[in-house]
Order: C-alpha cells, then sequence, then structure tokens
C-alpha cells in the first residue's frame, strides 16, 4: 500500500522538491545554491509561484529577507516593477497585510476600507514579485488586493511556510523547496562563530570541545537554536560551564537562556496549530522513542491504537484506526513535526506497508523532541505527563506524587514498568 505516496499533502509528483542547506543562508558557505534554485524560478515563465517550507526556526524568513535584500544580484530588478515583503504571520489579518503593501508602495489611500482597491489599481499593468512570509494557512489574494500572477502579467510569488501543504494550497504545485537543518560539521561552523572569539572552541582543551560539540548538536542543526545557544555560552571558559550546558539541553533545554522564549516556544505554536487533541498526543507519543531514531510508522500507529489514541466512533475496525494514523502522520510531517525516516537496512522489526525503506518510518527532529519532553514535564503542565525520561536511568524519578495524571505507555515499555513496580511496589 503505497499510501504515503498518495496522499495529496505529500505527493512527490508533480511537485519538484529542492532541498537547500540553511547553511546558505547563514553564511557558513556560498549562497550559490539557493540562489541559483531562485535565478531558475524567476527565469521560468511557466511557473508563477514558489512555496518554501520547513520547521521553525530552520531559516525559511531568512532566506527570504536574502531575495529582498539582493534582489538586483538576482535578476528581480530588471524583472519587476515592484518587489514587495509581506509578513504574514499566525493570525493573518487582511487590513494588516494591506497596510504593509499601502507603506511599501507608497500608495496614497484616503480611507482604510478603500485599500483593496487602491492595492488593485497601483499594481495594474505592473510586474511585482510579492514575498509572503510565514504563512500559516491560505490567504485569499483577492480580498487582499492583489492580482493574480499569470503568464500575460508577469508577476510573481515567493512564500515561505512551516507546512507544506499550506505551500500547495496557495498555488505551488510545481514548484516547492524545502529548507533542511544544517549539518553536523555546518552547525558546528555556525555554532563556534555565535560563541565568538573570547572562547576559542578549536584551542581549548578536548573536554572543552567534546562537551561544546555535544551542545552544538543538541540544537538539531537549526540555526536560530544554534545562534542563542552559542551566543548564550559566549563567556563560558571552563569545563564545569559546558558540561552544565550539555546536562541542561538534554534534561532541561528550557532552563537555557531563551531557549524556552525564542525557540520552544516557536515550535510549540505549531503544536497548539494541531487540528485536535489526538493529533497532539500521537506527536507527543513520538519523544517516548531514542534520540535520532528511525521509528516503524507500523509500529508507531499500533502503539497508537493501544493507547487509544485513534478511537473514534468513526473508526469501527483496526484497519480504519490505521488508516487515520497514516492519515495524521501526514499531517505531522506536513506540519513539519516530523521527519520521513532514513533508508535502514536489516531492520528487524515486523513491517506490513509494502513501500520503500524511506517511506516505512519516521523520525522526531531533536528539536522537536525536546519540545515535546519540555511539554510534558512537570515545568510545564500543560499537557498529560509521561513518566519516561528517555535515556536516562530511573534512579532519578522522585516525587511520583505530582504524577497523578501520569500517561501509562502501552507493552512497548512494559519492561521499564517491571522495573518501576519493583523498585516503588510500596507507592504504585
Amino acid at each position: 500500500m503505497e499510501w504515503f505516496r498518495n496522499l495529496p499533502a505529500l505527493r512527490e509528483d508533480p511537485v519538484r522538491a529542492v532541498l537547500i542547506s540553511t547553511a546558505d543562508l547563514v553564511g557558513v558557505e556560498k549562497i550559490d545554491g539557493y540562489v541559483r534554485q531562485i535565478r531558475d524560478f524567476l527565469d521560468d515563465d511557466t511557473v508563477r509561484i514558489l512555496g518554501i517550507h520547513g520547521m521553525g526556526g530552520v531559516g525559511k524568513t531568512t532566506l527570504l529577507q536574502r531575495v529582498k535584500n539582493n534582489f538586483h544580484d538576482i535578476g528581480a530588478a530588471q524583472r519587476f516593477n515592484h518587489v514587495i515583503f509581506v509578513t504574514v504571520s499566525r493570525a493573518p489579518e487582511i487590513l494588516t497585510i494591506q497596510e504593509q503593501i499601502v507603506k511599501q508602495l507608497d500608495i496614497k489611500s484616503t480611507s482604510s476600507t478603500e485599500y483593496g482597491t487602491d492595492i488593485s489599481q497601483f499594481l495594474l499593468n505592473k510586474r511585482f514579485l510579492l514575498l509572503l512570509d510565514d504563512v500559516w494557512e491560505e490567504l485569499n489574494l483577492h480580498d487582499v488586493g492583489v492580482p493574480t500572477p499569470c503568464a500575460e502579467n508577469k508577476c510573481k510569488i515567493i512564500l515561505t511556510s512551516r507546512s507544506k501543504s499550506v505551500c500547495c494550497k496557495m498555488g505551488t504545485p510545481r514548484k516547492l523547496l524545502e529548507v533542511e537543518p544544517l549539518s553536523e560539521s555546518e552547525a558546528w561552523i555556525l555554532f563556534k562563530k555565535n560563541v565568538g572569539g573570547d572562547v576559542d572552541l578549536d584551542q581549548r582543551d578536548q573536554e572543552i570541545c567534546r562537551h561544546a560539540k555535544a551542545v552544538a548538536k543538541k540544537c538539531g542543526g537549526l540555526p536560530l537554536a544554534l545562534k542563542i545557544v552559542g551566543r548564550t555560552m559566549a563567556n563560558a571558559v571552563s569545563v564545569g560551564e559546558w558540561r552544565e550546558a550539555e546536562r541542561n539541553l538534554t534534561r532541561s533545554p528550557h532552563l537555557v537562556e531563551d531557549m524556552k522564549e525564542k525557540v520552544l516556544s516557536l515550535l510549540e505554536f505549531s503544536f497548539d496549530r494541531l487540528p485536535n487533541d489526538n493529533t497532539k498526543q500521537c506527536l507527543l507519543y513520538c519523544c517516548l522513542f531514542k534520540e535520532d531514531k528511525n521509528i516503524s510508522i507500523t509500529e508507531l500507529i499500533h502503539y497508537w491504537i493501544g493507547e487509544g489514541f485513534l478511537d473514534s466512533e468513526y473508526s469501527k475496525s483496526t484497519s480504519e484506526a490505521e488508516d487515520r494514523g497514516k492519515t495524521i502522520i501526514s499531517s505531522l510531517i506536513s506540519a513539519s513535526l516530523l521527519q520521513k525516516g532514513d533508508k535502514v537496512d536489516n531492520f528487524s522489526s515486523r513491517d506490513l506497508l509494502d513501500v520503500d525503506d524511506s517511506d516505512k518510518y519516521v523520525k522526531v527532529h531533536d528539536v522537536v523532541r525536546e519540545m515535546c519532553l519540555w511539554l510534558t514535564s512537570s515545568e510545564s503542565d500543560k499537557y498529560g505527563k509521561f513518566l519516561l525520561h528517555p535515556g536516562m536511568n530511573i534512579d532519578i524519578i522522585s516525587d511520583l506524587e505530582r504524577w497523578n495524571d501520569v500517561i501509562v505507555c502501552s507493552e512497548f515499555f512494559r519492561n521499564f514498568y517491571t522495573k518501576m513496580r519493583q523498585k516503588y511496589v510500596q507507592t504504585w
């Protein structure tokens, strides 16, 4: 069953997905890669809209700002009368979007109620490049007053979104560009750059360097996280400081300065936008798997069924519940909260899906996983708790009275709970 490829939000054909390293976006390497793709889009008269998607903090806005600030270098100045940059944001308001356009184009309007008409008349018979940043849902450009790009007016739109499906709804079925996290080596370069010259990690002793690399790895290749954590560690010159930073990012990433407010909370908004509580529970459950683990889709769905996450009055059979689980996985991938897994050879688990290896597994990005653990921790208390700290010894768990509403996991963790019952038999 090649359901993974046939879902509308994930279908690769006719979409041409282009993967661009965010190293290009933050100055770690040359920007030739992404400039070439943008130029190709501008040169292609058959494609009017380009959708850029990827998880929060990966560098989509930075890419769009580069297009705006360097439009002469990419040939936009010769092609368009106007380049317009609009931040759409999480709760888009037509009036707010119109105000940004009116201000940038210096349109003299007598009333805000006339913005739509004034924008439409101003852009009539003009070639424009509209840059829409941070699009969370389908936006009706007609309501804004923006003419629809077509072959006749030669106008184009580039938009960014965390959701691949939103890009498709906005009319980008032929051209999608996915911005991926940095590789480990690229992330290390960016991390060192933000730590600064006061702490020369290349010249420090090996123990500091080892902890520093572990800290950088915990940022999951996200430029935003690497910058925040790197700047936080700018004055850390002792082994103890770096060891504590690694420990905090492993156990409690929200304790790192600005990590909660600027990174975890950024991803939390994507989490809050999920359609229902069952989908949220399904994502939170994924944080119980080991870091960087390729999770079998078949097994994951069966665990969800066992936990009751897929129960519904409309699900009358296991096969219907499995279909619902597949739909949830597709929505989580589309929202950039789950990733397609890597190719796995000689995997011992029983898989029932007759698809390529890359479509049999999913992964949780490191920082998304940290966000899930934070949301289910006692520090957050916003969602149900999991009585588990992956990778940690059970001896560290204490204060069991705080775990009144604990979500008990399925047979997958039966060995863990057997040990827990043996250790805390009197309080269980």
